[in-house]
């Protein structure tokens, strides 16, 4: 069984130095987002993966083609080449390095159909996440503070289910 190995904490990524490594963002602050990648780490067959918690990554670092918007609301998957998924589809060319079975359910459903039917239900559960997270017993997601300007001081709102970097 390969060895769970460490989120990365203040990475810099820089996909020029990652070789052949594939990169992989979440949400590190999500108790389900988490506890996913902690289950996809005993399943992997192969150690070429980079697993990055989007708040542990500096904002400039960041590969151009995602921004930090991107990485707060979705999974994002970079293979060697540099190309990115995000969402459902980032799910599926993940599972693609996973072992059996989850190896074939990721060759089968990392397409532009399937991730298209898939999408809708990615979204759903991201939007909930904390939620789900909470009824999981997992630690629910961490929102930034939305400050009021108002005259009394700051005033911290947590109704916004969205994050604004």
């Amino acid at each position: 069984m390969p060895e769970v190995s460490s989120f990365h904490s203040n990475v810099e990524i820089n996909m020029v130095e990652t070789g052949n490594n594939r990169v992989a963002i979440f949400d590190g602050t999500c108790g389900l987002c988490t506890a996913f990648v902690r289950w996809a780490q005993v399943r992997i067959r192969t150690s070429v993966i980079q697993w990055v918690a989007y708040q542990e990554v500096d904002r400039v670092s960041l590969p151009v083609q995602v921004t930090p918007a991107q990485a707060a609301q979705a999974f994002v998957w970079i293979d060697r080449e540099g190309k990115t998924y995000r969402g459902a589809r980032a799910i599926f060319q993940m599972l693609c390095y996973l072992r059996w079975p989850w190896r074939l359910a990721g060759l089968l459903l990392a397409n532009h159909v399937m991730a298209a039917l898939a999408e809708p239900v990615y979204r759903l559960v991201a939007r909930y996440r904390h939620h789900i997270s909470r009824r999981l017993s997992l630690p629910a997601c961490e929102y930034p503070p939305v400050a009021d300007s108002s005259p009394a001081g700051p005033v911290v709102s947590r109704k916004n289910s969205s994050i604004t970097l």
